[in-house]
């Protein structure tokens, strides 16, 4: 099968990307990221600049490679170098694509993506999602309200540790109290909230879920039993969002931190929810909530945990 080599442009402007909708051809109406066939001689990024100069009429710098996409159409496989590109002059003209788009992380869905385009959106999603949240430093972590422990475990630690062994090292270092929350190093110094809970869930999470995120073949998932773990391995796309947080959590963090709350000091009685106190809850649910609003917790947010909870006591 021949192979044609492309790229493609990731064109941001702060949290938006740019799409086109193809103009013309077999593929007409599809979206995609703009950008196009690598003549020879060049080199991709030579490539992008000169297409999205001829596709766009705007100078562009190119980033960072996203990824290489590689994708089997019926007649040929296409072999996709994908960048991060910002504008330099231009705005943006459209020469040859029928329509173009601004999308928000969550609009990323909201267009029929061609097949090899929407390889992408999973990595871009998640460094969008990434960029949203508070970024902290082990320093920074420790100046947080009402935490005074952090216990570092390691990817490795999770997949060889035994649950019981786990559970009791968490609680030892965590002194009995009543509220964890589970940060994870985005690289070696910055990290971000993942999840806030009461003890007990947290550990469950850590354990059922984190502890068997161990990648394996679709062959091996008859050998996993039901719930949870079936359905994470019996399907690669299409997850339920609480099976697919979890995978992506395990995916992107190499290092994970376990902190202690103690969350008779960290709840604030002057936040407000339009005119009104956020008091009628205990408060072990109030530092729950606050915690993730106010480190924006990144596995709380997109799933609406936190916002319902908000926007239940709003109504009321």
């Amino acid at each position: 099968m021949k192979t044609i080599r492309v790229v493609a442009a990731v064109i941001r402007r702060n949290n938006e990307i740019f799409a086109t909708a193809r103009g013309h051809g077999e593929f007409k109406g599809g979206w995609e990221f703009p950008g196009g066939k690598i003549e020879e001689g060049e080199t991709s990024q030579q490539a992008l600049i000169r297409e999205i100069k001829e596709e766009l009429d705007t100078d562009i710098e190119v980033g960072e490679l996203i990824d290489t996409i590689e994708h089997d159409y019926p007649t040929f496989h296409l072999s996709m170098d994908c960048f991060w590109a910002k504008v330099v002059t231009g705005n943006l003209d459209l020469k040859e694509a029928s329509a173009s788009k601004w999308l928000t992380r969550d609009k990323l869905d909201s267009v029929e993506w061609l097949p090899a385009d929407i390889k992408l959106i999973k990595k871009i999603n998640r460094v969008l999602l990434n960029d949203e949240c508070i970024k902290y430093t082990e320093q920074e972590l420790l100046q947080l309200p009402g935490i005074d422990t952090i216990l570092k475990i390691s990817k490795k630690e999770i997949l060889e540790i035994k649950k019981g062994k786990l559970k009791t090292k968490i609680s030892k270092y965590c002194k009995g109290r009543k509220l964890w929350a589970l940060f994870g190093c985005i690289d070696d110094e910055n990290m971000i909230c993942l999840q806030v809970a009461s003890a007990g869930d947290i550990v469950s999470e850590i354990v059922n879920d984190l502890c068997s995120m161990q990648p394996v073949c679709d062959a091996d998932t008859k050998s996993w039993g039901s719930g949870l773990y079936k359905k994470i391995f019996n399907v690669t796309y299409g997850l339920d969002s609480r099976s697919q947080k979890y995978r992506n959590m395990f995916e992107n963090y190499n290092k994970f931190y376990v902190v202690s709350i103690d969350h008779e000091l960290f709840v604030d009685h002057e936040l407000f929810v339009g005119n009104k106190k956020l008091d009628n809850y205990n408060t072990l649910k109030q530092a729950e909530v606050l915690f993730a609003y106010k480190t924006k917790a990144l596995y709380w947010v997109p799933f609406g945990e936190e916002y319902t909870i908000l926007k239940i006591y709003k109504s009321k």
